[in-house]
């Protein structure tokens, strides 16, 4: 086994390709950190055990005596399923209790190195974990063969972690070359929640449904963009209602059938699928009273949802999965408001909020410009605009308006002057994305010219909604003398 500085350099490089950057990926305010525990399992004296966690010892000897008993029951069984999974539950015993309950200690298999026994660990803030939505079911199976299942993308994200940690523990890799990369390990963590939802529905949670529905995701149809409905449930789940039954059922992997198939979706109507086979269209009559039913929501393209009684459980965005966010961060309107209009009522406030997540259901991008200075804005720009006398801003009419190019001109009372709107401005340094579009960035050049009393909402095509203005980022100054 590697002395403890090689320990030491060992934790930071695995923690960072392993762990750091898949979980960053899914959520940074997780911290998840990959910790090293080594047990000693021969020798004269008291066995010990240690753990490293970011490149430091963390603690030793007197951490949990159970542990170092556990280990050697392992052994003896010659590493039995029984007192595998013992040890494992009391490794992560130890490490929640080490960290006065602030974690939730994923552990991975054990493996062996001359006289010490190497369990891969990782680390998450409990507490942001549990804001995540997670299942309530742990295992899948009969009497007969029964297995654990992954609850939620950040738990199937650990498991596979683990995995690829007591790859390379076991094979003592002395380079990372050729190991899976943060986005290949996201896409298999997705693959495994997708296989542990779908194992009520055909019995073995064996599927390939993760890669069809990336697939069927970007194929159009007719040149239309994928749009739909998947129901995950059995052939005789007593919920699901069928309207038409196929006589030859289609397996999942048939892509282009699939995506064919889903032009069959109207309102309410989905395709029922257990899994492997789609076996027909039909609607869920009734809620589940077990987590035994789950929908795949096609919702533009490239971008489908994993759902479970109305709750996203992931999201998938070209092939790559992540955490459902709120559309609009709550906080980044309520900062805009501020800023833009400080001595605005409450019950505008609450109206300017709702328009923003009425905005956020849109099926395209748009731009709404809230102004104080709507009439006047209407008046100069009307050559490059529709105007209309003054309304107010309905979801109908914020629907039909959206549809052509250009921003949506309302006044602060929230009764729209016009639409179709090409927003001229300023172009500043520093200010906008080239990452971003068009909107993005005439809504920056619009409000540097416009200052005070202008709140705008860009609605991207991907979904992506943003508030502005924004207060300015903080930089840290350079020390002296840094390059």
């Amino acid at each position: 086994m590697p002395n403890r500085e090689k320990a030491a350099r060992m934790v930071e490089e695995l923690g960072h390709w392993f762990v750091k950057r898949p979980f960053d990926l899914l959520d940074s305010a997780l911290k998840a950190r990959f910790s090293l525990v080594r047990a000693s399992i021969s020798g004269s004296g008291m066995p010990t055990w240690s753990v490293f966690t970011a490149g430091r010892e963390q603690f030793g000897t007197e951490a949990s005596a159970r542990v170092i008993v556990a280990a050697q029951v392992y052994i003896k069984a010659q590493a039995g399923w029984n007192s595998r999974e013992n040890l494992k539950g009391l490794v992560s015993h130890s490490l929640h209790e080490a960290h006065a309950g602030g974690v939730r200690a994923y552990v991975g298999d054990p493996c062996i190195s001359k006289d010490e026994l190497l369990l891969p660990a990782i680390l998450v803030d409990a507490a942001v974990e549990a804001k995540h939505k997670a299942l309530s079911t742990t295992t899948a199976g009969d009497d007969d063969h029964e297995w654990v299942v992954a609850r939620s993308l950040i738990e199937s994200t650990a498991w596979q972690c683990l995995d690829d940690l007591s790859h390379a523990l076991s094979e003592a890799r002395d380079s990372l070359v050729g190991t899976r990369g943060a986005h290949e390990i996201l896409r298999a963590a997705g693959a495994k929640l997708i296989s542990a939802v779908v194992a009520p529905a055909n019995g073995h949670g064996g599927s390939s449904l993760f890669e069809s529905c990336v697939r069927v995701s970007t194929l159009p149809y007719e040149r239309a963009a994928v749009s739909g409905t998947l129901l995950i449930a059995s052939q005789d789940h007593e919920c699901i209602e069928r309207l038409v039954s196929f006589t030859q059922a289609i397996e999942d992997d048939d892509i282009r059938m699939f995506r064919k198939l889903l032009e069959t979706c109207g309102t309410g109507k989905r395709l029922l699928c257990d899994g492997n086979e789609i076996y027909g269209i039909g609607e869920q009559m009734a809620e589940a009273t077990d987590e035994s039913v789950f929908e795949v929501s096609f919702c533009r393209h490239g971008i489908w949802s994993l759902l479970h009684a109305d709750q996203e459980l992931m999201r998938v965005d070209y092939g790559l999965p992540g955490l459902p966010q709120p559309k609009v961060p709550a906080n980044e309107v309520q900062t805009a408001i501020d800023l833009a209009f400080p001595e605005i009522t409450t019950s505008r406030r609450a109206e300017i909020t709702a328009l923003v997540t009425e905005a956020s259901d849109l099926e395209h991008g748009t731009v709404i410009v809230i102004s104080d200075r709507a009439t006047e804005e209407a008046r100069l720009l009307g050559a490059q605009a529709v105007q209309v006398d003054a309304c107010g801003i309905t979801a109908e009419r914020l629907s039909a308006m959206s549809r052509i190019d250009g921003a949506i001109l309302l006044g602060e009372d929230l009764d729209c002057h016009a639409f179709g709107v090409v927003l001229d401005g300023l172009a500043l340094e520093g200010q906008g994305s080239r990452a971003r579009g068009a909107r993005y960035n005439s809504a920056f050049r619009y409000l540097a010219k416009h200052g005070n009393g202008c709140l705008v909402v860009v609605v991207s095509d991907d979904g992506m909604v943003n508030v502005l203005p924004q207060p300015p980022v903080e930089t840290k100054a350079k020390p002296r003398g840094g390059s």
